[in-house]
């Protein structure tokens, strides 16, 4: 798997390109209303290996290593459905 993907929508989500993805990126990324949502627990916890609260750009790439391993053939429609998510995150930080 490239890692350039992976490295693109993050730099899309990371909005104060501080090079971790915070509680508030985290969920405009995911696209819910606020970080206790389900969806935003559910990837924050797969996703922060470390568990500080904050997803790395290694740890995105490992999340979607991981989700590559998993879905197979279905991995590419979720990588676009992510980046699509990404660039939406991305218009709705520049409003």
């Amino acid at each position: 798997m490239s890692d350039c993907p992976v490295e693109a929508m993050f730099a899309l989500v990371d909005a104060d390109k501080s090079g971790e993805l915070e509680a508030k990126e985290i969920v405009n990324f995911i696209g819910m209303g606020d970080a206790d949502d389900p969806d935003v627990k559910e990837f924050t916890d797969s996703a922060d290996a470390n568990k500080d609260g904050k997803v790395s750009v290694e740890e995105l790439k490992t999340f979607f290593k991981k989700k590559e391993e998993t879905l197979g053939e279905g991995y590419a429609a979720y990588l676009e459905q992510c980046q699509n998510m990404a660039k939406a995150s991305s218009r709705m930080q520049d409003e």
